[in-house]
């Protein structure tokens, strides 16, 4: 008897199923709920947005306009390009979502193969005698990406780095995806094309959160992006409970506020530069403490850091090391790697 021949499931229909519905206040791209672009998940859809892009752009038009009637002119230059504005954000948005579906099935096989294994460490040697140590950052994306679940495949098109920041939100929130896209709503992706303005938005988030949970009422969503802001992160816990305790001390918690944002978040009693002096050697002596705990001979240790580690941070705050040390006038030659002199 001849074998029914079993019908392969396509990666679009596995990674992205039917959405039965949006949720509330969807992201969106210029205009268009990110969610459902998820529906279209036509692979020639690319070519249709250019095709259709394209037939309206015609410079000898507006050239010919120009010489003849300059309120026509403007009227075609403003249509010409809003229509290849829009086809901009169309094309992005649907190229991102076949990257991010891609990545996620990545992510799926990854995860799948680390399971089969029953050590972290073989894993990631795995990992590494077969991709070596470039990829293995965005292989822990993807990862990311899969074990997200429903959120990131209904909403690939958002792109990596914005679905990666909604899992950092979720990790540091007791709510849903929902509770937070509809208690705190989010800019048009049109207006922030390279994402920069998205962890900012997310950094705001989890500040506000953190005062809710602190109990403070003083401080609105936005004074909590301003504070995030100027912090370069989200406000820390123990940052957090501090200005608690100086409002709650404040005769004029507006005012206080205000100051404290003028300040550069610096309290009025602390010196700038001995907080800053202080705060610093305890900074050092803790991240020297954690060297002389740490073997960097070790492979497997090393392997899993580097898929694990924020490459910015451990630069951002390597140059500011080699700028210090600069400053100072001091002589790194001259200090071996255990802290002692030569």
């Amino acid at each position: 008897m001849k074998k029914k021949k079993v019908q392969k499931q396509s990666l679009v229909s596995e990674l992205i199923p039917l959405i039965p519905a949006p949720p509330p206040n969807p992201l969106t791209s210029d205009g268009t709920a990110v969610i459902e672009f998820s529906f279209v998940m036509n692979e020639n859809f690319s070519k249709e947005i250019i095709g259709d892009t394209s037939k309206l752009y015609d410079f000898e038009k507006l050239k010919k306009l120009k010489n003849e009637n300059k309120e026509r002119f403007l009227q075609e230059a403003e249509k010409q390009i809003n229509n290849l504005w829009h086809g901009v954000q169309a094309l992005a948005t649907h190229t991102n979502l076949f990257i991010v579906t891609f990545e996620i099935a990545m992510g799926k096989i990854l995860n799948e193969v680390e399971d089969s294994f029953s050590k972290k460490s073989e894993y990631i040697a795995w990992l590494k005698d077969r991709f070596g140590d470039e990829h293995i950052r965005y292989f822990q994306h993807a990862k990311q990406l899969d074990k997200m679940g429903p959120f990131s495949r209904h909403h690939a098109p958002l792109g990596k780095y914005r679905l990666l920041e909604f899992d950092r939100l979720r990790k540091s929130s007791e709510k849903s995806f929902e509770e937070i896209l509809k208690e705190y709503p989010f800019p048009d992706t049109s207006f922030d094309m390279g994402g920069k303005l998205f962890p900012e938005h997310i950094d705001g988030i989890i500040t506000h959160e953190r005062f809710k949970k602190a109990e403070v009422d003083t401080i609105t969503f936005e004074d909590s992006k301003l504070l995030a802001c100027y912090n370069h992160r989200a406000l820390e816990v123990n940052v957090v409970k501090k200005v608690k305790e100086h409002l709650d001390q404040a005769d004029d918690k507006r005012e206080f506020l205000d100051k404290f944002l003028m300040d550069k978040m610096t309290f009025e009693q602390e010196s700038t530069v001995s907080v800053g002096k202080e705060s610093l050697n305890k900074l050092l002596a803790r991240l020297d403490h954690y060297r002389e705990k740490m073997d960097l001979n070790d492979s497997a240790w090393l392997a899993n850091q580097r898929a694990i580690i924020a490459e910015d941070l451990l630069l951002r705050v390597s140059g500011f090391l080699k700028d210090l040390i600069e400053k100072f006038g001091l002589q790194p030659d001259s200090i071996s790697a255990e802290g002692q002199e030569t």
